[in-house]
């Protein structure tokens, strides 16, 4: 994955998440577009809520 610019205008990132060993979801989360990548999980919800840049 790439970017434009070093701005943080649309943060994401690629998880996997993982329930006893049984792949639950694999892939990218975004904070402005939650629904974008949203998963389907009679128990769980996931999103991006917050973004820490690595110092330059």
């Amino acid at each position: 994955m790439t970017s434009s610019s070093n701005e943080l205008k649309n943060p994401g990132v690629k998880v996997s998440i993982s329930e006893n060993g049984t792949p639950v979801f694999k892939g990218w989360l975004f904070s402005k577009y939650p629904a974008t990548h949203a998963i389907s999980h009679p128990k769980y919800g996931f999103t991006l809520v917050g973004v820490v840049p690595v110092p330059k």
